[in-house]
């Protein structure tokens, strides 16, 4: 899937942002980095508070509910960012949103996975079959999958993740042709994109 289109995006697991003081630092750090399309989970959004939030963000805000306390999924596209978009799938765990910039349209996917392997392994399969059925040249996977693609090299410490889950979702990248963009340009480096401390 390639394209010329030059997207600015961001991806996090905000764990939660009910509280007006948290949300506000996360809206803040967002707008000062000027990112383009920025992908939130376990934002806790409810249809009820929605209205607020986009009113506070500024620019377009599409979103897949949770409960105040758990879940909700939101894909942010900053104010000023001169594109049309539309909601073109939703589900607890997948926002799909179709992102047309100057003709060209990109599909971007903000997607949550669960933590029980029998549920996740649900998650990947319906995942697949989601953007396999989109049919579209340009899509932007993201997220938190609560998985891995390589315990060797995507993990600092602590406990590897079941084989069996490495492969599934390795599958969803095989199944899609998606390539994870950042293990492009970093061949042999370890990283890790989660930690136990809060940065907000």
């Amino acid at each position: 899937m390639a394209s010329d289109l030059a997207i600015r995006f961001f991806s996090l697991n905000v764990r939660g942002i009910r509280a007006k003081n948290k949300r506000k630092t996360v809206f803040d750090l967002l707008k000062r980095n000027k990112y383009d399309a920025i992908c939130l989970q376990e934002s806790y959004i409810t249809k009820e508070v929605s209205e607020d939030w986009k009113k506070e963000w500024g620019g377009e805000l599409m979103f897949s509910v949770g409960t105040a306390h758990s879940g909700g999924l939101v894909i942010l596209l900053r104010k000023g960012f001169s594109c049309s978009c539309d909601v073109i799938y939703v589900s607890e765990r997948l926002l799909a949103v179709n992102v047309d910039i100057g003709g060209k349209s990109v599909v971007v996917i903000n997607a949550y996975a669960p933590n029980t392997i029998i549920e996740k392994n649900t998650f990947f399969e319906k995942t697949i079959d989601v953007i396999n059925n989109l049919r579209v040249d340009d899509l932007i996977l993201c997220g938190d999958f609560n998985c891995v693609l390589n315990n060797n090299m995507d993990i600092i410490s602590g406990e590897k993740h079941a084989a069996g889950m490495v492969e599934k979702f390795n599958d969803v990248l095989n199944r899609c042709d998606l390539q994870d963009v950042w293990r492009l340009f970093h061949l042999d480096e370890k990283e890790y994109t989660w930690s136990k401390r809060n940065p907000f």
